[in-house]
């Protein structure tokens, strides 16, 4: 068994809609977070930092709506951890997920236009497209830009059992804070 070296993990708090937009700033740019709920959000992000691939959660009380533009240097791919339900389905780029999926990793997206409602508990990885597209060729699956080219939604057994399950232990397992980012 393989383990994964952690190079730093810490949580960053949530005290409004400003707070959300300056840590995902870090990550993208001109990010705008609109509260759908009474008063201010409060929350938190969990971050792990591996060696070329970050993890991100976010946990909000209440729904918000959050747009940005990418950046072009790193890919996205995001995913909700949360049991889902009617009420609780993201939508992304104007699309209503009903079930577990992977999206938002499209070569071609330009922005990100998310809903979070209340009680979703978002996943998103981050990774260096340079470095992305390097492994796939060592791989030998370069079939796979064209997946990313074309689809912006991957939903299978796959990504709803082992993909949710080896994220979530990720999450599950404590926290270790760093002050540096806080």
């Amino acid at each position: 068994e393989r383990s994964i070296a952690v190079k730093t993990r810490f949580r960053l708090p949530i005290n409004s809609t400003v707070d959300i937009a300056s840590i995902l700033n870090r990550q993208l740019s001109n990010t705008s977070v609109l509260s759908l709920g009474k008063g201010a959000p409060s929350g938190y992000i969990d971050v792990i930092h591996l060696s070329n691939i970050k993890l991100f959660s976010i946990n909000v009380d209440q729904p918000i709506a959050i747009y940005a533009d990418r950046t072009s240097g790193t890919l996205l791919f995001s995913i909700n951890l949360a049991k889902l339900s009617e009420s609780n389905c993201i939508k992304a780029q104007g699309v209503e997920l009903t079930r577990t999926a992977l999206f938002g990793f499209n070569y071609n997206l330009k922005d990100l236009d998310l809903f979070l409602p209340s009680g979703s508990k978002i996943c998103c990885i981050g990774i260096p497209a340079d470095w992305f597209h390097r492994k796939l060729d060592q791989l030998r699956i370069s079939s796979a830009h064209d997946l990313l080219d074309r689809f912006n939604v991957l939903a299978n057994s796959l990504v709803s059992q082992k993909l949710t399950q080896l994220l979530n232990q990720c999450w599950e397992s404590s926290l270790i804070y760093s002050q540096d980012y806080l």
